[in-house]
């Protein structure tokens, strides 16, 4: 390994100087790439086959903002064209090489199982008819009987232990499982390919053009011929087939092939696949008495939220914490359910509120966003980009019956903003005393210069000041 060697390490840290030299008498092939170099002045002293020398001066401490990109402090990487990794040569410029390479040294010959193993496998999988039938029953029979252990042994911790092991012993890491999840799949010649990725909430890719040993973390790739390649995260009890959530979603990863290494992107949650909709009855009395059911679906990375709720133990704790902004609000009967073949989840509860309205005299002011509410952001200088990595939307229907004593001055006009970063549309209609109220919200996927922050500020605002926006319902 070269180490990357960061000029600046984290925020409001200053640094009056920093250098790196490398000597290499012998001129072995380097390669390097500068990251993030942009804002910086950071200067490239020497650049010969036998040394390379970076240094920088009175770097100023940069504050952290919320939704800072993710890639923001300068950097430089270092490869070698060859290199040794505990006994095992290599030689790789490119990618196609890289994996070759870690095929044939790392993971080549570590796949064989017990004949009695594979029996019981072909004996599982002899009534599915599509090899992804197949491999829904093999991941299932991992998740069923594995446990993730973390074992950083092996070449470096690069290597996994044999999948006969695993089979024996019911546990392993992610190469492990990874690992034995493969050799499961190719007793039954069902295509699949180990991948080396860098796992984190954080989206971070390998770049496509400058190959080095990279990773933390191993997943498994199903191609697919005709649609989108199938993804594996083979150290989750609980993930459904084929959902890889927050941890590896939307990046670089390489895939070792048998002839070559091939840079694939994982699976790209957007904005209209992370959706909550909830349809919710409300029922308002005139001494200001709330109450009411909520039936949400969850979908997309939106999964993860329900699944939470299912696994917590308090789950009136749980949900509480999630609707913060209203006091005295008590879910009551709570139902939360997780579709493993489908990856939605499914959340219904009762609740009470003493008092949610606003009084004015005998009026009461009711804010329409009850459970999705948007608030409003301060505008500060902004010194560095703005980033929004997975997008969401959130439909919403309210259903809202008065009771005989109020009545509703007006009903607001409908409000329906549209543009590059996201829509909302909120729309009221009464059919005698109930009041339909429907609303959408939606936040693309988005990265704007620190130039163009007050576009996202002057949308986020507009929308809190919609949501914040009282009905008036006056005392008959």
């Amino acid at each position: 390994f070269m180490p990357s060697f960061y000029f600046l390490g984290r925020y409001s840290q200053g640094v009056e100087y920093a250098s790196i030299t490398i000597n290499n008498p012998n001129e072995f092939g380097i390669r390097k790439r500068d990251i993030n170099f942009k804002d910086f002045d950071i200067k490239e002293k020497e650049n010969t086959s036998s040394t390379i020398k970076y240094s920088a001066y009175d770097i100023e401490p940069v504050a952290y903002q919320k939704r800072a990109p993710s890639s923001f402090f300068p950097f430089v990487k270092f490869s070698l064209d060859e290199f040794t990794l505990i006994n095992k040569p290599g030689k790789a410029s490119n990618w196609a090489e890289m994996g070759k390479w870690q095929y044939d040294s790392v993971i080549k010959g570590r796949q064989e199982l017990p004949q009695s193993t594979i029996d019981h496998i072909s004996k599982l999988v002899e009534n599915a008819t599509t090899d992804i039938e197949k491999a829904k029953i093999i991941y299932k029979y991992v998740q069923d009987r594995t446990r993730y252990v973390s074992i950083q042994l092996g070449i470096g911790g690069w290597q996994p232990i044999l999948a006969k092991t695993v089979d024996e012993t019911g546990y392993g890491d992610c190469k492990a499982l990874s690992n034995y999840t493969k050799a499961l799949l190719d007793s039954q010649n069902i295509p699949c390919n180990y991948c080396v990725v860098y796992a984190g909430n954080k989206q971070k890719s390998f770049p496509e053009d400058f190959s080095a040993l990279m990773g933390n973390h191993i997943i498994l790739n199903l191609p697919q011929e005709s649609k989108d390649d199938i993804w594996l995260e083979c150290t989750s009890q609980m993930n459904p087939f084929g959902f890889i959530g927050g941890f590896t979603d939307d990046r670089n990863v390489l895939v070792l092939t048998p002839e070559k290494g091939i840079i694939k992107k994982t699976t790209k949650y957007t904005a209209d696949d992370n959706v909550i909709s909830s349809s919710i009855d409300l029922q308002l009395t005139s001494q200001n008495f709330l109450t009411g059911n909520v039936s949400q679906q969850f979908s997309g990375m939106k999964y993860r939220d329900c699944e939470s709720i299912e696994r917590t133990d308090n789950k009136t704790l749980k949900i509480q914490s999630r609707f913060s902004h209203l006091s005295s609000f008590k879910p009551n009967n709570i139902d939360v359910t997780t579709d493993y073949d489908t990856a939605i989840g499914d959340l219904r509860f009762d609740f009470t509120i003493d008092e949610y309205c606003q009084k004015a005299g005998t009026r009461l002011l009711f804010k329409p966003s009850v459970f999705n509410k948007v608030y409003k952001e301060k505008n500060t200088t902004r010194h560095l980009d703005f980033e929004v990595q997975r997008g969401s939307t959130y439909k919403t229907t309210y259903k809202l019956t008065l009771s005989e004593d109020l009545t509703p001055k007006t009903l607001p006009t409908p409000i329906e903003l549209d543009s590059d970063l996201g829509t909302y549309k909120l729309s009221f209609s009464q059919q005698g005393n109930v009041i339909t109220i429907n609303r959408l919200f939606k936040m693309n996927e988005i990265y704007l210069k620190a130039e163009d922050y007050l576009k996202y500020l002057e949308f986020i605002n507009t929308i809190a000041n919609h949501d914040n926006k009282p009905l008036i319902f006056l005392k008959k």
